[in-house]
Parts: structure tokens; sequence; C-alpha cells
């Protein structure tokens, strides 16, 4: 790229070409590290807002260039691929799984042609109060809602008009049950939470998404987490073993053994069959929290795995009660540490037992480890049950034990996680 700038032989005038190459591998760095939670150098950011403006400046960031690769009709510009880079790390890649990451990717190739690169709003055009997303071309950092009044020549405005408007008829044509492939929406949308997803990319983008608040950091030096329905359910029961409600569990040998010497099963049995369960309450650090959100730090002791999405039970300290919450944020920094963000629900949870209702939607008729978090009438706050992945489905019914099987219908699903749903009902 320096030489056809330079003017070397015959790379001149290919360096709209090399341009957009070196952004396009620039944007797969920042990309590869966000696909395994890490932390990027800053400077990438750096190198990639030099090289679109020396582009710009140039008069070749518009400029068509080949890209069989990456484009939809292997065609591209240095500003297309600046824009779909810009685009994906104001995504916050970091709050989304994998397959999230990947339908991200696949929305902005198919729309990237409705983003713009503007220095300044539309003439005849009335500014907006805040500009959704600008870039700063001197700071190493991605785009960032910008308030009008502030815009200045280092500045560029990604114009997301058009982008807004083909999101918001998919938005309301996924409300209205619609068929994703039938919106043109990548084949990702049938098995992911593609309304959610939209939703969310459209507040990122399009809304100028608040800055969020500070964190303050709490008494609190340390907290206890569970990992998964069945580990946590263990022990929010405060360490009782999950047993069919509607069956009484053959005794072991032991057990029998027990309760004809003792009169009752010992602690020492009853602690070799917990100790079977391998179930782990893993201390980790408290960072910060804010608004029912905690950052945590993982021990280097740490045997559990976590992903985005994954049900986590947590305790501040050794005594008070358990919560329940969602993995919703992940990093490794740059120093190694593994940090996560686990948003809490609402409420103290109820330990339960449930099952899909209809017999054909489960592979057998066994009872499973849930949850209930009681309504907060004052926060508006509805009741939820907490289940394992695959046994709610909006509209069907869920079974739930209490003094019997009752069954409840499906409302509305608020979270899908990895290994979990929760659901109005």
């Amino acid at each position: 790229l320096a030489e056809a700038r330079a003017g070397a032989g015959e790379l001149p005038v290919h360096e709209a070409l090399i341009t957009q190459r070196v952004l396009r591998h620039i944007g797969a760095q920042m990309l590869f590290a966000a696909i395994i939670y890490r932390r990027f150098d800053p400077l990438l950011w750096t190198r990639l807002h030099q090289d679109y403006a020396a582009a710009e400046a140039s008069g070749l960031a518009e400029e068509a260039v080949k890209d069989s690769l990456e484009s939809e009709d292997a065609g591209s510009s240095a500003m297309e691929t600046y824009v779909q880079v810009v685009l994906v790390q104001a995504a916050y890649l970091s709050e989304l799984s994998a397959a999230q990451m990947d339908f991200v990717e696949k929305i902005i190739r198919i729309w990237i042609r409705k983003v713009q690169v503007r220095r300044e709003a539309l003439p005849g055009s009335p500014p907006p109060a805040v500009y959704p997303l600008a870039v700063d071309l001197e700071r190493p950092i991605g785009a960032r809602p910008l308030v009008s009044r502030e815009l200045a020549a280092n500045h560029r405005i990604l114009d997301i008009e058009q982008l807004s408007l083909s999101m918001r008829k998919r938005i309301h044509g996924l409300k209205r049950d619609e068929d994703p492939a039938s919106m043109g929406l990548p084949p990702e949308a049938a098995t992911l939470d593609a309304l959610f997803l939209l939703q969310r990319l459209h507040k990122l983008w399009c809304e100028g998404a608040p800055p969020r608040p500070p964190a303050k950091v709490p008494e609190e030096k340390a907290a206890g987490l569970a990992f998964g329905v069945g580990e946590i359910h263990f022990f929010v029961t405060g360490g009782k073993i999950f047993e069919q409600p509607d069956k009484n569990r053959e005794l072991t040998r032991q057990e029998k053994q027990d309760i004809e010497v003792f009169g009752q099963v010992s602690a020492r049995t009853q602690g070799m069959m917990v100790s079977d369960l391998n179930f782990v309450l893993e201390t980790w650090g408290v960072i910060d929290e804010m608004l029912g959100a905690w950052r945590l730090q993982r021990p280097s002791t740490a045997s559990k795995g976590v992903a985005i999405g994954r049900l986590v039970g947590m305790r501040l300290g050794d005594t008070t009660q358990f919560y329940l919450g969602m993995v919703s944020a992940l990093v490794q920094e740059t120093d190694g540490r593994i940090v996560i963000t686990v948003t809490l629900f609402p409420g103290k949870p109820e330990p339960i037992a449930a099952r899909a209702a209809d017999a054909r939607n489960r592979p057998n008729s066994r009872w499973m480890e849930a949850f209930r978090l009681p309504p907060l009438e004052k926060a508006k706050v509805p009741a939820t049950l907490i289940v394992a992945s695959g046994v709610a489905s909006r509209g069907r019914g869920v079974e739930i034990w209490d003094d019997g099987a009752r069954e409840q219908t499906v409302y509305d699903v608020l979270d899908r996680g990895t290994d979990f749903d929760r659901f109005t009902f």
C-alpha cells in the first residue's frame, strides 16, 4: 500500500484494491479476536481509520473493486469494507454467541450498500439531535453516538436511514410471524431468535443507544457461582438431590442399611451421594456492579466453562440467598484475566420441577429441575418460569409440579439462553 501511494511502478492503479484488502484484513483480525472473546490492540482502530481517511483523501474510497470472498455480488469498495468492520464491532460482540456473530455478519453483507459514510448530514436535511453512529478518525475506538453540535472535521457519520427502514420492515414481519426466509433474512434466522437480534441491532446501530450507566464497586469482594439448571437447583434447595416428585425413588443398598441400623440415612451416606454429582460452587472475584449486572473475574482454580447465554446461580458472600441470572458478556482482557458480566433476573427463585405438557414434545416422562420467579408488582415485572432448553415454546404447555401436576401455557419467551429458557405464562 505504501508503494502504491508513492507511485511505484504499476501499483498506483491498484491502490483502491490494496486499501480495501488491508481494511478487510484489519477487520478480520478484530473479528478473530472477538470470536474467542479476547480484546484486541486498539492500534488496529488507528490503522483502520488512517487507511480509510487516506483513501477518502485520494478520492478512492468509493471506487469499485473486485471482492469475491466477502461481497454478495463479488464487488466492493474501501468504504463498504470500512462500514462493514465498523458495524460488526458496533454490535458489541462480547455479548453474542458465535452463531449470533455469524448472523450479524450476514445481515451486514445483505444490507451493506444501504449505509453511507458522510462528513455531515445530507443537504436539505436538518441534522438530528444525535447521530446514532459516528467515528472519530483520530481516536483508537469504534463508532459511538455523537451529539450533532459536536460534529467536527475528524468525525464521519454513518448514514443508517435506509438500513433502519429495512430492519424495521423485518422486525414488523417477524412480530406477525412471517417466514424469515420470505423476508430475505439469512438461514440462521430460523434457528436463532431473529426478532430479538434485529431489535438489539437496530437499537445499537440506528437509535443512538444511550451510554451505559457508571458502575460502582460494591463492598462485596467475592461471589459464589453455580452453572446450569441442575447444579443451580441443587444449591438453591440447600444441597438436596433432585428426585421425581411423582414417584418414590428406590433406596440404594447403603441407604437401606443405614435405615436398618440408624433409623435414617446417615450424613456420611448422603455426603457420598452428593459427591457423586460433582457439583461445585466456584468463588469469583467481584469487579463492579451496575443496575443488576455484575462484572466478575474468573479464578485461576475454576473448572467450569463459561459461555454467552449460560444460566448462572449467584450469591454474594457465603450466607446470602441465591439469585438467578445469565452470562450476558464475556471477555479475556489483554493481561489474561477472564471477566464475565452476569445480568440477574428479578425475584427470589423457587426451585420446582417441570416438563413439556405434550408427551410428543418430550423424550420421556421424567420431570426436570426448574425455577419459578415471583412477580414484582411495583416494578411491573410478571412472574416467570425458567426451564431447560427445548421445553418451552410460545403457545405450548409446560407442566409444573405444585402438590400435583399443573399445566401452564407459555405466553412470551423473554430469554433463550444456551442451556435454559425464561418465559412468562
